[in-house]
Order: C-alpha cells, then structure tokens, then sequence
C-alpha cells in the first residue's frame, strides 16, 4: 500500500490579471495481489472551488482478461452551492479481453459472470 499527499501553491501573473490556486492531492494505491488492485485520487483546487476524486479497481481475473471499475466525481465547494451535491459524477464498468474476438466470441467464455452478468 502507498499513500502520496502532495500541496502546490501557484501563484500567476498573466497580462489579464494575477492570480494563486492551492492544490492539495492524495494518491492511494493498493494491491490486493498481482492481478488484483485499487487506485484513488482525491484533489482540492482552491482555483475552481472544487474537490475531485477518481477511484479505479482493476482486476485481471484470467490471463489478457481485465476488469476495471471507474468511479469519478468532481463537487463544488462554493458557500453558494448546497454541500453534499455532486457537480458532475461518472461510472465505468469495462472488461477487456484479448481472447473474446471473432467467430469464438461468446458472454460465457469473456465475461468474468457469465451470461448472468448480462442479464437485467
């Protein structure tokens, strides 16, 4: 497991006018074991009055066979905007396989749940 906290000040003083954002950021990355693991990235920018986050399971459930969940979500954190409400939120469920191409390809043989994962 590894945990990475990081702050950066900039300060910037374009033709337009200056300016300064503070960044605050926290990387977490941990392997269950080799074919399986968590990342996350949770971030504060002073600049946009936000703070963002990204967490990415990956799993490599045979060999050349992924799974990967996304989840990302940015939140104001404006005293004029109701706290608690995300801005903009993303979900991705992906599963790549090399072996699930052409005429072979089959839910069952490239799909870590089988047909029961594609089932509604």
């Amino acid at each position: 497991m590894s945990v990475e906290p990081s702050l950066s000040f900039n300060w910037t003083d374009p033709p337009h006018g200056s300016f300064r954002t503070d960044l605050a950021v926290t990387r977490i990355n941990y392997a269950f074991n080799p074919p399986m693991f968590f990342s996350g990235l949770v971030q504060y920018n002073s600049a946009r009055n936000s703070v963002s986050n990204n967490f990415r399971f990956r799993w490599e459930y045979s060999p050349g066979s992924e799974l990967f969940v996304v989840y990302t979500e940015n939140r104001e954190t404006s005293p004029l905007r109701p706290i608690g409400l995300p801005t903009s939120r993303t979900v991705v469920l992906l599963s790549i396989s090399t072996g699930c191409s052409g005429a072979s390809w089959s839910p069952a043989s490239c799909w870590p749940l089988g047909d029961r994962g594609l089932r509604r």
